[in-house]
């Protein structure tokens, strides 16, 4: 597979990549950090003491288990505290920094769209005078080994001389096809001997060793897609196009309501003649009643954006000569007259006569 590297100084660089990327982490992402440490004391001069300095050593040596939110390098963990990612990730504080010197074995293995990337160290030793602690180089460089001149120890314990000895971690690095970390898995075991006092002085025997496994999960958006927020953007989109549909088809059908078309269509109706008082059908226009619908409906939602003119001012004549109606009783008796000469001219023709 194209991208696996094939050469352990190859390896060893891809790992100080990934490892300072992650640190930075420019993505969102989630973090999931589960570290435990395990020391046990294998022998003590004073055989009656050595239950007691075990349970000492358990007693103080407190494991982790925390979830992280991750956003553009600041980790916020469960209870609400954050922090830089450099500070969570080993080494703390600093990038990795190995280099292929300090390197037992380094290897690549295709898996999935990625790979993994297992690395063992070479075996160091570290000491302590009572003051100063030499740290192992190699182990220094990407993890963080046990710091025997920072270590918080019960009231009246106290270490007078120490030698440390690292066999060698072991560092799995899984690696996605987008080139992210995904998960890294750290071994760190250690052995040693060391005198101190604990009420008297005692000569100890000490083996155990540390673990971390940091789990990743990436997001290629923002917060606000996240699984609890990921529905708030579809929500909102689908109420403005819902909103937007019914508004323009308001518009549109009271446009359409207004100038009569389509909603204004041909309809057979009777009316009533004015002069012979008879019925007949008639396809004048009319409104339908959809139109009449919305021609009443729509003024009202149209008068929120924009408030009608005034009417101009009533006229009950709109000409300086008075008009005066005629009455009924005249149209009527016009109406018989006419009638009574029609009969008397066709009475009247030469061939009824005959």
């Amino acid at each position: 597979m194209s991208g696996v590297p094939a050469t352990p100084a190859e390896v060893v660089a891809k790992y100080n990549e990934v490892v300072n990327a992650a640190k930075k982490t420019p993505q969102y992402a989630a973090m999931h950090k589960v570290g435990t440490v395990d020391i046990q004391c294998t022998d003590c001069s004073v055989s009656m003491l050595q239950g007691t300095v075990d349970k000492l050593l358990q007693s103080f040596m407190k494991g982790t288990d925390k979830t992280f939110t991750v956003t553009n390098g600041v980790a916020t963990d469960q209870d609400g505290n954050q922090a830089d990612m450099n500070a969570y990730i080993v080494p703390n504080g600093r990038d990795a920094a190995l280099k292929e010197e300090y390197v037992a074995s380094a290897t690549a293995t295709a898996s999935g769209d990625g790979y993994t990337l297992d690395i063992k160290l070479k075996s160091e030793t570290s000491t302590f005078d009572g003051t100063n602690t030499v740290k192992p180089v190699g182990h220094e460089s990407c993890l963080d080994p046990l710091n025997l001149a920072t270590l918080e120890l019960p009231a009246g314990a106290k270490i007078t001389e120490a030698s440390m000895t690292y066999p060698g971690a072991t560092l799995i690095v899984t690696v996605n096809g987008a080139g992210q970390m995904t998960k890294l898995d750290i071994n760190l075991p250690l052995e040693g001997t060391g005198t101190g006092k604990l009420g008297a002085q005692l000569t100890l025997g000490l083996k155990g060793g540390m673990t971390e496994t940091y789990d990743f999960t990436y997001e290629l958006t923002s917060p606000l897609f996240t699984p609890r927020r990921r529905f708030l953007p579809g929500f909102f989109l689908c109420l403005f196009m819902r909103l937007s549909l019914v508004c323009a088809t308001a518009f549109f059908i009271a446009g359409e309501s207004l100038v009569g078309f389509p909603y204004a269509q041909s309809h057979p109706t009777k009316e009533r003649s004015p002069y012979t008082g008879k019925t007949a059908k008639s396809n004048k226009k009319q409104p339908a009643r959809n139109g009449l619908f919305f021609s009443k409906f729509i003024p009202g939602l149209l008068y929120l954006c924009t408030r009608p003119e005034p009417s101009p001012p009533a006229s009950f004549s709109t000409s300086p000569t008075p008009t005066r109606l005629k009455s009924p009783s005249i149209e009527c008796l016009s109406a018989e007259a006419a009638t009574a000469n029609s009969i008397a001219c066709w009475v009247s023709l030469p061939f009824l006569r005959a």
